[in-house]
């Protein structure tokens, strides 16, 4: 527990004053200082794997495990910082954390436990309404008659205001530019890139945890689409359901000055449900974060596509994130159920890309000129159009802004700076038609389409 009690302490700014400050794993039960009364049948609270712990003891429990007194007279405010844990929760009378000024005489209520199963649960209150008193006391109350566990990690009392932690605390390193940046989880012997990072952390308290499964090869083999490793993410399977785990894989990305940034991948969705931790998301700074979309099941194709790989393609259009310069990007999902087990999440082949500018103009002498910038050098680029309208049209590869008929005008490949050109020949009689016009581009099995244009034949 001294570890957990340290990791809580990160989150919290540096204290000016200190009360209280417990780990429960001295070796002394109840600690130096600190005292229980019984109010119903013992054993009461007893120390249990460097925790404060009631059992769930059969019979009439009624037991408070008190502090010592605390003189915070020197205080101008007060927060306590604790980390708490539940068993058998539906089961629960009352859990409740009182406040005393007259030596334990009598108790007022400053929280009662509402939490769910499962331990590294952060409780933080602010009892600055009792700063600057001489003869301050709390006291952990249990009382119940059939079956509960409750738990004290740590507890501490300090003048510092609760800082939440980061939603995502392990950032990469590095920055790697994003266009043309391509991961398949192949060959990483359990290391990432610097510019790689991947968070398994409890939801609630944001630490990591054993319960979090951000797999990539270095926990076991992988489903994958392609190869042998892949990214999954839930809970530990043959963990049971549990508390929500949050796993995310984080990027460190430069736009290289600017261009409309696309991300794909593939993709494969066990059953999950949305959860605010769930999708893909963009941030300047590692700790605002902004989701460009939280269903997973959405993104996938629906539910008719459980289970089965698809491809996942996420324009990064933010207007809160500058993806021209450095940036953070991030494929997150959240659990509460095994991986693979109705729920969980496994992502591979993931790349990003420019989408393709087209520019369409007329020239001379009933001349047309075509124009494809940021394709990707040797891609195959077909150019579209349409005399009836801007669609959409939906097609295997995405959708097209074009309406049926769909035709093409002409096909070719990029040249080694992306760049394809191409002049053509408008027949007389189309003269002042106006046309829809959209590129296709295929590099290495992967489709990407370009942007719309629209003209005026001459």
């Amino acid at each position: 527990m001294v570890a957990v009690a340290a990791l809580l302490l990160l989150f919290t700014a540096p204290s000016q004053q200190v009360a209280l400050d417990e780990s429960f794993d001295g070796g002394v039960f109840p600690p130096p200082a600190w005292s229980e009364t019984f109010l119903g049948v013992g054993p009461g609270w007893e120390e249990s794997s460097g925790s404060a712990l009631h059992d769930a003891f059969l019979g009439a429990q009624d037991s408070r495990l008190l502090t010592p007194v605390m003189d915070l007279q020197s205080f101008g405010s007060v927060w306590l910082h604790a980390v708490e844990g539940s068993l058998d929760s539906p089961f629960r009378d009352r859990n409740a954390m009182q406040v005393s000024l007259d030596g334990g005489l009598t108790f007022s209520d400053v929280y009662v436990s509402a939490i769910a199963d499962g331990g590294g649960q952060m409780l933080e209150l602010d009892l600055s309404a009792w700063a600057g008193l001489p003869t301050v006391q709390l006291a952990f109350h249990y009382q119940g008659d059939f079956s509960n566990q409750w738990w004290l990690e740590s507890v501490r009392v300090d003048d510092q205001p609760y800082a939440p932690p980061p939603r995502w605390p392990h950032l990469p390193q590095r920055i790697t530019m994003a266009d043309g940046f391509f991961q398949d989880f192949e060959g990483l012997d359990g290391l990432f890139p610097m510019y790689l990072r991947v968070n398994a952390l409890d939801a609630a308290s944001r630490l990591d945890s054993a319960d979090a499964w951000c797999n990539y090869g270095q926990l076991g083999p992988c489903t994958t689409a392609f190869g042998e490793c892949a990214l999954e993410m839930g809970r530990r399977p043959g963990s049971g359901p549990g508390p929500i785990m949050s796993n995310a894989l984080i990027v460190g990305l430069n736009g290289g000055g600017g261009g409309r940034l696309l991300c794909q991948f593939n993709a494969l969705n066990f059953g999950e449900e949305v959860d605010p931790d769930d999708g893909v998301f963009l941030s300047q700074d590692g700790t605002t974060w902004f989701a460009l979309g939280n269903d997973w099941e959405t993104a996938t194709g629906g539910p008719g596509n459980l289970g089965t790989w698809q491809s996942v393609r996420v324009p990064l259009d933010s207007a809160d994130v500058d993806t021209s310069i450095d940036f953070y990007f991030a494929i997150a999902q959240a659990d509460n159920r095994p991986f693979a087990d109705l729920d969980g999440v496994v992502v591979d082949d993931l790349r990003f890309f420019y989408q393709p500018e087209l520019d369409v103009w007329s020239g001379l002498n009933n001349k047309v000129n075509l124009e494809v910038l940021r394709a990707q050098p040797a891609a195959r680029v077909t150019f579209y159009f349409s005399k009836v309208g801007p669609g959409p049209t939906f097609t295997p590869w995405g959708a097209l802004d074009l309406s049926r008929p769909i035709e093409i005008l002409a096909v070719s490949f990029a040249d080694a700076a992306g760049q394809v050109r191409i002049t053509g020949e408008a027949p007389p009689w189309t003269s002042g038609l106006t046309a829809w016009s959209q590129a296709v581009e295929l590099f290495n099995g992967v489709v990407v389409i370009s942007t719309p244009n629209t003209f005026v034949l001459p």
